[in-house]
């Protein structure tokens, strides 16, 4: 139920804004694969932790497609400035969703400027992690794991 207020800023290459301006925005979501960042102060950070089904494989991304959540128009106030409310809710989807906000800006000309801007939507406040011990497990052995708990922010 939550919402993200993201500003859209428009201006001229001189540096004035760009007021009265047209702003088409389209929100797209995919599946987030959540990794230990490697600059965490954390002996654990960057180790070989799943934190998905997909387990580690996804550390260098993980194919997928995308869905369009919302999209709309805006225009810019006078100081170049127009804000979009988006939703955060990812529904039934399995894993957390990593949103991505593409805005083109058009002024009085038609022409055109667009960026994006991305950002994870968390489906829980913690991510549990497991790592095997072993890298084979014979069926005699007993197989050994272990298990982390982190903050969004990656802090353990």
């Amino acid at each position: 139920g939550e919402k993200a207020k993201v500003k859209v800023e428009a201006g001229y290459f001189f540096g004035a804004p760009l007021p009265n301006a047209t702003v088409n925005w389209t929100v797209k979501s995919a599946d987030y694969y959540f990794i230990l960042p490697e600059e965490l102060a954390s002996k654990l950070a960057g180790s070989w932790f799943s934190f998905a089904e997909e387990g580690v494989f996804c550390y260098w991304g993980c194919t997928g497609g995308s869905e369009i959540v919302s999209q709309g128009t805006a225009k810019t106030d006078a100081n170049g400035v127009a804000t979009v409310d988006l939703p955060l809710q990812i529904g039934d989807k399995k894993m957390s969703q990593i949103y991505t906000l593409e805005a083109t800006v058009s002024d009085a000309n038609n022409q055109s400027v667009a960026n994006r801007v991305s950002f994870p939507v968390h489906r829980g406040s913690l991510y549990l992690g497991l790592r095997g011990q072993d890298y084979i497990v014979t069926t005699d052995q007993t197989a050994k794991f272990d298990v982390l708990s982190v903050g969004t922010d990656g802090k353990i």
